[in-house]
């Protein structure tokens, strides 16, 4: 694949693909030919900023580990060519960020998609970033003729008001979007990420307990590779119902990631964690499935922070954060090491 556009002209919409994996492009490439969007590819953050300032597109797709975008200077350049044009910037997260992630990557018109990257998320955030981009644009060049054209003042105000209604329904649509996962209907990694810190300041300052647990399904990929990926949706879907009927109103709960699922238990001690997310294995090992189908396991790890006594007053939140989702993650592992369906504790 070259950095070029796919498909000879340049009609609208048209995409920026930045990515430095000629597999991953290609598959990002592919899905977005599914929704008929003519694409053009750059291969590193120098590249990024060129094809930003040349081809002028209508949204960035950008591997969030791109070659450049460490340099501070080279990441301020795409960002601001992006905000100034006011092209969306979908990041694609490909791994567990460190604690600077979202400082790097923050703004108004900045979302976040992690892999896998399926063609449903992808094609509908693609969507609704550039309706709202377009319902902006219009709503721009309305103002313009305001002030241009007085004898219409009224009629265009009339005409504003309704475009400024439906700009404001899609962004909100946006912005939801920005929070959910489309196929759980959870909160998403952003959403979870944020809260995380803010419970995290909570437990300290008010020296409460704040559980945290990791649950991951069993063998998802296997079962995924060899039904396909809509078993992987069923059994998504099936234990997310389990999770959410088994958590208090104040618990909070995200899809982590493809197969992994990150709960906040406010004012709730390793062992109180360890026994709701045992509640929570075991509903998911009760439900009945279709066949092919006969079991469905979940394994966890679960850790917690006691309250402001349990870490160093110095410690960044942000390194505290990494550090609890670590201690999880390891936790899963040995668990799922140990065979599956069981949950750890710290």
């Amino acid at each position: 694949m070259h950095e070029d556009h796919w498909g000879g002209e340049h009609p609208d919409p048209l995409i920026l693909i930045a990515e430095d994996d000629p597999i991953r492009l290609q598959h990002l490439g592919n899905l977005l030919k599914q929704g008929n969007y003519p694409v053009i590819t750059a291969m590193n953050g120098r590249r990024t900023v060129e094809k930003l300032a040349d081809r002028d597109p209508d949204l960035l797709l950008i591997d969030g580990e791109l070659d450049g975008t460490d340099d501070p200077d080279l990441l301020n350049r795409v960002k601001s060519l992006s905000e100034t044009r006011g092209v969306p910037m979908l990041v694609v997260r490909r791994s567990v960020p460190t604690g600077d992630f979202f400082e790097r990557f923050s703004g108004e018109t900045i979302d976040f998609i992690s892999e896998p990257v399926f063609a449903q998320d992808l094609l509908k955030r693609v969507s609704l970033h550039l309706a709202a981009r377009s319902l902006r644009i219009q709503l721009a060049e309305y103002k313009e003729q305001l002030d241009l054209e007085t004898e219409s003042r009224l009629n265009l105000s009339r005409e504003n008001a309704a475009l400024r209604k439906e700009v404001n329904r899609k962004e909100e649509t946006v912005r939801k979007m920005r929070v959910t996962d489309p196929l759980t209907g959870l909160y998403n990694y952003r959403y979870i990420m944020d809260h995380l810190s803010k419970k995290i300041a909570e437990s300290r300052r008010y020296d409460a307990p704040l559980a945290i647990v990791l649950l991951c399904i069993d063998h998802f990929k296997a079962i995924n590779a060899r039904h396909g990926p809509g078993m992987g949706d069923k059994m998504l879907v099936g234990a997310a119902g389990v999770v959410k009927g088994l958590l208090r109103d104040s618990d909070i709960i995200s899809r982590y990631s493809g197969d992994e699922f990150l709960i906040l238990l406010p004012h709730t001690d390793v062992d109180g964690g360890y026994r709701t997310a045992e509640r929570i294995r075991a509903g998911v090992e009760a439900l009945p499935w279709d066949e092919p189908l006969k079991l469905v396991t979940v394994s966890g790890g679960v850790t917690a922070l006691a309250g402001k006594t349990d870490a160093d007053p110095n410690e960044q939140s942000g390194r505290l954060l990494y550090r609890l989702i670590m201690a999880a993650d390891s936790l899963l592992f040995r668990a799922k090491s140990g065979g599956g369906n069981r949950i750890e504790k710290s």
